[in-house]
């Protein structure tokens, strides 16, 4: 898929969770279902990240269960299919478990959706945006993890990582790092669009980015995905790296944590 990076974009280095007033009707009944009946389980901090699959195993075998999500760095814990009363119920004598937390909906900042068409032919133009926050600059060498519905892999306009990725989805369309929304990669193009004369061009020119899908292909997702994908993050920045979520959906305390953590663990800017 080829697609251009929007002109008008809006520079969005989120560095925690946005609070927003509604969510966008992205995710249909059987989507909000599984959602409902998801619970974050978090562990204690303490709970070494070599631990985390064993103690996991143990209870998932006693509860019957299964665990959609791992958690083993920025936060310990896992997200396991049942809903949290159930789950306070079969798990009430684990002494390791901290929380926990009714899973919910993420979606995408809602000033830009859509998929973006074009090929890529137009001149190349400069956002207000971008010269707003003092760019482009040479970002050649950086590596900025984008968080939102992943970035198409073979845009002309952008050094996508695709080896250092993460997708939170395990089936289906978004089975896989490459963008069926556009939000991610008009997020990437501001951040990191090649200074070579087509598109636009982007706050750090020339960066690489890398795609960590978390939202599907109509902007949605959960927090236990995203969850999910700042683990990845976590585990695999390093320092000087620049992490990037554009997200919707409220407060959550796992995952206002979890950025802290990676951040603190990797010595990336989050």
């Amino acid at each position: 898929m080829k697609k251009t990076l929007l002109a008008t974009a809006v520079f969005a280095a989120s560095t925690g969770i946005a609070t927003a007033q509604s969510a966008p009707s992205f995710t249909g009944m059987a989507a909000q279902m599984e959602i409902d009946n998801t619970c974050i389980i978090r562990f204690n901090d303490s709970v070494s990240r070599f631990d985390v699959e064993g103690k996991a195993r143990g209870m998932l075998t006693k509860a019957q269960a299964q665990a959609k999500h791992l958690y083993k760095n920025a936060i310990k814990g896992m997200a396991v299919n049942m809903s949290c009363a159930k789950a306070k119920t079969i798990f009430a004598n684990e002494a390791d478990v901290m929380r926990f937390t009714e899973d919910g909906i993420a979606y995408a900042s809602p000033a830009k959706k859509g998929k973006p068409g074009g090929g890529g032919s137009q001149s190349q133009q400069t956002p207000w945006s971008v010269t707003r926050v003092g760019g482009p600059v040479d970002g050649s060498g950086y590596t900025a993890w984008v968080l939102d519905t992943g970035i198409d892999l073979d845009h002309a306009d952008l050094n996508v990582d695709a080896n250092r990725g993460f997708t939170a989805f395990t089936k289906g369309r978004d089975a896989d790092m490459d963008d069926g929304n556009g939000h991610g990669t008009h997020v990437a193009g501001t951040i990191a669009a090649l200074n070579n004369g087509i598109d636009v061009v982007g706050v750090a020119a020339g960066a690489d980015v890398v795609p960590v899908k978390i939202l599907d292909s109509r902007g949605s997702g959960s927090w236990s995905g995203v969850l999910a994908g700042i683990d990845h993050v976590a585990a695999n920045a390093s320092p000087g790296d620049c992490a990037n979520m554009s997200l919707g959906g409220g407060f959550n305390q796992e995952l206002n944590d979890a950025v802290e953590n990676a951040a603190q663990q990797s010595g990336a800017f989050l």
